[in-house]
Formats: C-alpha cells, structure tokens, sequence
C-alpha cells in the first residue's frame, strides 16, 4: 500500500517534469536536415481526398501532401 501512495505522489512530477521537453514542431525538425530528390511511379499506403466541388484532389505520399 505504502509503495502505491508513493507512486501516486510521485506521478503528478513526473507529468511536470514531462512537459518541460520542446514540442515537437513538423516545420523546424531537431537535427541535420538534408533534401533528397526521389522519382517514383507508384505508391502504397496513399490517402486521398477530393475537394467539395469535384475540381481538385489532394493526396500524401511518404507523408507529404501532393
């Protein structure tokens, strides 16, 4: 029981402590960034979307928006 009530004092420190880590931010990636052509004639896992009025599509590949 004692171990228990620790843990459950010791819990909210370390959500605290867990919050003062930088957020992830997609534009500005942590370390070395390098761009790399590719040339690809297809694709797996690609979601796609149309637009409401039917005139343009959108779709991710590699986890990019086309």
């Amino acid at each position: 029981m004692r171990r228990l009530l620790t843990f459950l004092l010791i819990l909210p420190l370390l959500a605290l402590a867990e919050d003062e880590k930088p957020k992830w931010d997609v534009n500005n990636p942590p370390g070395p960034k390098q761009q790399i052509p590719i040339s690809t004639t297809s694709g797996t896992w690609i979601s796609l979307d149309v637009s409401p009025d039917g005139r343009e599509i959108v779709f991710d590949l590699l986890g990019d928006l086309m």
